[in-house]
């Protein structure tokens, strides 16, 4: 583990919460803490660098595990750490097909498929095609799903 994921976790365990992003993510935890058994299934819609699939791995060791990045990159990062998960390129949608996503290059997380404010100077913003899929249609109708994450930069709804 490299030294800011560490400084990452102390933040976290210590509620010293510098940014809205270590607020919602030690609130996450919490929640996956209540509701993950060690069988547990579990969905990581906006997977970004693997932050949650990481402890939901920890928190279900047996479970299957599914993981969403439609960002190249961090998509073939997310294969090559996460061998035991399923990890999909795809911008999970309402429909499927194509559409354009705004790849924030100087600030991954950002990212979505919708143009927004954004919070930091200058954003470098890379429009790239990603795939869209429809959650029902990837993941197997008899897949028993116990949590699902979803944090895809206020795209949610």
């Amino acid at each position: 583990m490299i030294l800011k994921e560490l400084i990452r976790e102390f933040l976290i365990f210590f509620h010293f919460d510098l940014t809205k992003n270590l607020k919602y993510d030690r609130q996450t935890q919490l929640v996956m803490k209540r509701v993950i058994t060690k069988n547990s299934n579990c969905v990581d819609v906006g997977c970004h660098k693997g932050e949650i699939l990481r402890e939901i791995n920890k928190l279900a060791p047996n479970g299957h595990h599914f993981a969403f990045e439609p960002i190249p990159e961090m998509y073939n990062s997310l294969k090559e750490k996460f061998t035991n998960n399923t990890v999909y390129p795809y911008a999970l949608s309402d429909k499927n097909g194509k559409t354009t996503f705004q790849f924030v290059r100087n600030a991954p997380a950002y990212s979505g498929i919708k143009k927004r404010k954004y919070e930091i100077e200058n954003p470098d913003i890379q429009e790239i095609e990603v795939e869209m899929k429809m959650l029902d249609d990837v993941i197997p109708a008899k897949t028993k799903l116990d949590f699902v994450k979803i944090d895809v930069e206020g795209a949610e709804y």
